[in-house]
């Protein structure tokens, strides 16, 4: 378990977070559909538990519609960042903003709702709204989900790309955490120095 959550945040662990932190009522459907890779029905089951009716009578069970609005933002997101052609990703990412904003309209607090906000936003490219949504969360829980999944992830697979150090350092420096910052933005530096000295080692041994 801890080997997957490790892998999800260093490959686009926003959606396996959100999918895996979802409510009883619906997660051993849903989590098996996606486990066995049957990611449309996963998509119905999830899209079945967002409809208008759903809102209307079960309007007092917050957390279970979020969690099911969160997983869908977070699907979408997903395939935003993995899909090449333009108008394509500008649709999903639509589509996952329009889920996450129906999850703020049911609590605005919602920490969840944040990460998922933020991950969508890195995926965009919009990397100061993306820290402005991650700090939010830190700022009213220090130990929520970015901090401490990273720290965790770091310690499980030291070798994971220098982008999700770079994330960390950028945490600890908005918690106050300055010498951990440092440390996390040194080795960011050190891994992109050894990637490049392989790069440029390996185009002289194909020149040769």
């Amino acid at each position: 378990m801890v080997q997957l959550l490790a892998l999800a945040l260093c490959f686009n662990w926003s959606l396996y977070v959100l999918i895996l932190s979802s409510s009883l009522l619906i997660s051993l459907v849903k989590r098996e559909y996606f486990k066995q890779g049957k990611v449309e029905q996963f998509r119905q089951i999830l899209e079945e538990g967002s409809s208008s009716d759903i809102d209307e009578y079960y309007a007092d069970v917050k957390y279970e519609r979020i969690a099911i609005l969160n997983a869908l933002g977070a699907y979408y997101s997903y395939l935003g960042k993995t899909e090449t052609k333009h108008k394509e990703k500008e649709d999903y990412f639509i589509m996952a903003t329009q889920y996450y904003n129906k999850a703020s309209r049911i609590d605005m607090h919602e920490p969840t709702t944040w990460v998922g906000k933020g991950q969508l936003l890195l995926a965009k490219g919009e990397i100061d709204n993306a820290l402005q949504a991650f700090t939010i969360v830190l700022g009213n829980a220090p130990d929520n989900v970015p901090a401490l999944l990273g720290q965790r992830a770091l310690q499980v697979y030291p070798g994971c790309p220098a982008a999700v150090r770079l994330g960390i350092g950028l945490c600890r420096y908005k918690l106050g955490q300055l010498d951990k910052a440092r440390q996390a933005f040194d080795r960011v530096l050190q891994a992109s120095m050894t990637g490049r000295n392989e790069e440029r080692n390996g185009e002289n041994a194909a020149s040769v």
